[in-house]
């Protein structure tokens, strides 16, 4: 995802051209030992999302009544609040990744958005004091595994959230 946002970057294509995450919704094959849950789902989009990727096919449906639900939950963020972000061609960004803690940061007109996805397979945390431009006033507007606790966002297991700052 990083290679094809950079190269779009340098060709000036990057507000013209979009990359796709295409997250797995399949599993209990002889690849895939088993389907991945509903927040291991969300951990793929957002990755994908937080690495430059601006639209979210899943690979493949039917797929299971868990997926579907995390996915119509991170639908409903994209369409409400998200995408007044991501997709504003003034938003700054920031990517931070420490300790397979992925968090990108998008700010516009004084309001911040932040997203982080969690790797591990144990909950883990991260600082807000590493992401810029975040303010007092705070609310949480994606929900899959994670929360706001001090100066940290805490992330459950494969958790994911997203906040807004300002």
């Amino acid at each position: 995802m990083d290679e094809f946002a950079d190269r779009l970057f340098d060709l000036g294509w990057d507000r013209t051209k979009a990359v796709w995450a295409v997250p797995q919704a399949f599993g209990d094959d002889t690849y895939w030992t088993r389907k991945p849950t509903g927040k291991e789902w969300v951990v793929q989009s957002l990755l994908g999302v937080i690495h430059g990727g601006l639209g979210i096919v899943p690979w493949n449906d039917p797929t299971t009544p868990d997926i579907k639900a995390s996915a119509s939950a991170l639908a409903k963020a994209m369409s409400t609040t998200l995408k007044g972000f991501i997709l504003d061609p003034n938003a700054t960004f920031q990517l931070i990744t420490q300790n397979r803690v992925h968090v990108g940061v998008w700010t516009v007109s004084g309001r911040t958005l932040v997203l982080a996805t969690n790797l591990n397979y144990n909950e883990t945390r991260f600082s807000l004091e590493s992401v810029h431009g975040s303010g007092s006033r705070i609310s949480q507007v994606f929900d899959s595994g994670a929360k706001i606790q001090g100066k940290d966002v805490i992330l459950e297991s494969v958790g994911s959230g997203g906040f807004v700052f300002g």
